[in-house]
């Protein structure tokens, strides 16, 4: 005697395929949320990374560099910071940091810096950024 398949059985098969398809929907569109957020983020860092971070290692490299470097390739160096980065608050920085280095490159002698012993450091007021990127 063959045997068809009791009505509990085929119903529970089918509302099983059925939630399957929409939790399958539900999850699509989870999936399709997160890579959005993840475009944007990208995005984000991206301008963090060329708005910030780069012109920072830049500036944060002439400025380690000062003790043993000729007052010309630095002030080269910190006017090719503010060209590649004319709106950052670095390139505000290596202008007050390249006006100093002009003021005391005669003490530049035999490949170091030379400072007489009675050199007074004067401390300049800082002056209030207002740039657009700052």
């Amino acid at each position: 005697m063959a045997h068809s398949p009791k009505p509990f059985v085929i119903i529970s098969f089918i509302l099983l395929m059925a939630s399957c398809a929409t939790n399958t929907k539900k999850l699509e569109e989870k999936i399709a949320n997160l890579q959005s957020e993840n475009n944007q983020l990208k995005k984000e860092q991206a301008v963090l990374q060329v708005g910030f971070f780069e012109p920072f290692d830049k500036y944060q490299a002439l400025v380690l560099s000062e003790p043993v470097t000729h007052p010309d390739t630095l002030i080269k160096g910190y006017n090719q910071l503010m060209e590649d980065y004319p709106k950052s608050f670095w390139g505000h920085e290596a202008k007050k940091r390249m006006k100093n280095i002009k003021s005391r490159k005669k003490y530049w002698k035999n490949n170091k810096w030379e400072l007489p012993e009675e050199y007074e450091i004067v401390l300049v007021p800082d002056e209030i950024a207002s740039c657009p990127g700052c």
